[in-house]
């Protein structure tokens, strides 16, 4: 596209041509990209805009991957969230009865593998090459559950039996877990 020649002045020449300027935006922006180029060149990515990169799935390839690398986050971290509590109800259904203990622990076991699965299928859409991640974040997502166990248990640990008006009791634990 060719520019039309400035008009001459005193008809209204003192106000640049729109298509002008716009031809200067275009090849601004195409020299700042090339300076970044060169920039990314000379200085590599550090270390946290790496993994920055990684976690937000910066670094995958299409919409699809980048959509089901986000599901696979935001299920990691909120299964995360969720297996804490899970682990205080078993703590503390395990001081109050064995039988009890072990009757939660089993249900919340079995409940547990469909939610490793949720988190394993849409990390594997997003890196099916690097299935070891999927099963990293699946497991990895319930280890808040022993977290919350400890934490339970030094919490417990001298309260539920010895005093019935406690407010660390397992109705109020139970109370607390289930939200």
């Amino acid at each position: 596209r060719r520019l039309a020649p400035p008009p001459p002045p005193g008809d209204g020449g003192d106000r640049p041509d729109p298509r002008l300027k716009e031809a200067q935006q275009r090849l601004g922006g195409v020299q700042r990209s090339q300076q970044q180029q060169q920039r990314q060149q000379h200085y590599p990515p550090s270390r946290a805009q790496s993994f920055q990169s990684w976690a937000s799935g910066e670094d995958l390839d299409t919409k699809d991957q980048r959509r089901a690398w986000r599901v696979a986050m935001l299920l990691f971290v909120s299964l995360m969230v969720h297996n804490f509590p899970e682990g205080l109800a078993v703590s503390a259904a395990a001081l109050e009865a064995d039988k009890l203990g072990i009757t939660v622990t089993i249900g919340i076991a079995i409940h547990n593998i469909p939610e490793g699965i949720a988190i394993a299928v849409p990390c594997l859409a997003a890196r099916p090459d690097s299935p070891w991640i999927s099963f990293a974040l699946a497991s990895f997502s319930g280890l808040a559950e022993p977290l919350g166990a400890f934490v339970s248990l030094l919490f417990l640990r001298g309260f539920g039996k010895t005093e019935k008006d406690s407010w660390l009791s397992l109705e109020n634990v139970l109370a607390f877990v289930a939200g």
